[in-house]
């Protein structure tokens, strides 16, 4: 099976299933039964992929599971253009239809995000909720920064990860001016504008983590949507 090997490979069963005893047989089977049903799109997603046309992603909800609340808000940036675009609307359908009509028509193929796949899943259920096709978004690449600075690289641990604020003030020297648990607060008392400037500064902030760790990995490559290092010694 092509993805359990390269998952095997590079991910948590690093230096010759070091860290197999770790997994129980239940999970074994689990992750086997996940990566069987990830391979049956292993075609779509690469075709997708290779577009590899990349945008940070970022969304503010009122709830954290996607059962209970709604978006407020899509924040996204063109990581080769460094446009900023905000989507808002009342109607949360439209806004999604909104959002997924311009990033295929803009061609995404890569999402960046901090803990991305909390904001992929949501608008995912929206899709699901409301009907809607997404075939370009959801067979895309994710780049989660979050995970790079868990782990640097693909490799099991408990590292905490930090928050994107902890690791802003490090970075970078910024922090912001609201937190998430004010978000709903703000968004019951009507002052979406507020909500939309905190989703662009998160957007922005991302992306300029994203640049940093770029930078630091220089000529990297990227393994399943992880930024990892080519370990080749190179000489003079």
């Amino acid at each position: 099976m092509y993805y359990f090997v390269l998952f095997t490979n590079k991910c948590i069963f690093d230096d010759n299933f070091k860290y197999f005893s770790t997994f129980t047989t239940y999970e074994f089977i689990k992750l086997t039964f996940i990566f069987t049903f990830i391979s049956e799109f292993k075609d779509e997603y690469e075709k997708v992929s290779k577009l590899k046309k990349r945008c940070v992603l970022d969304i503010e909800t009122l709830s954290l599971e996607p059962t209970k609340g709604r978006i407020i808000c899509i924040g996204m940036l063109n990581a080769e253009t460094g446009e900023t675009r905000v989507f808002y609307n009342e109607d949360e359908e439209t806004m999604v239809r909104n959002f997924l009509s311009y990033y295929r028509k803009e061609g995404f193929g890569e999402i960046i995000g901090y803990n991305v796949l909390f904001d992929v899943r949501y608008i995912f259920a929206r899709c699901l909720k409301y009907g809607l096709p997404a075939r370009e978004f959801v067979m895309s690449g994710f780049t989660d920064v979050m995970m790079i600075l868990k782990s640097v690289r693909s490799i099991y641990n408990f590292n905490k990860p930090g928050s994107l604020d902890e690791w802003a003030g490090y970075i970078l020297n910024e922090s912001k001016d609201l937190n998430n648990a004010s978000v709903p607060l703000y968004y019951h008392a009507g002052e979406i504008d507020k909500i939309i400037e905190y989703n662009k500064k998160d957007v922005e902030m991302t992306y300029e983590i994203w640049k940093k760790i770029r930078h630091v990995f220089d000529n990297g490559i990227e393994i399943n949507g992880v930024l990892g290092g080519d370990d080749r010694e190179i000489s003079d």
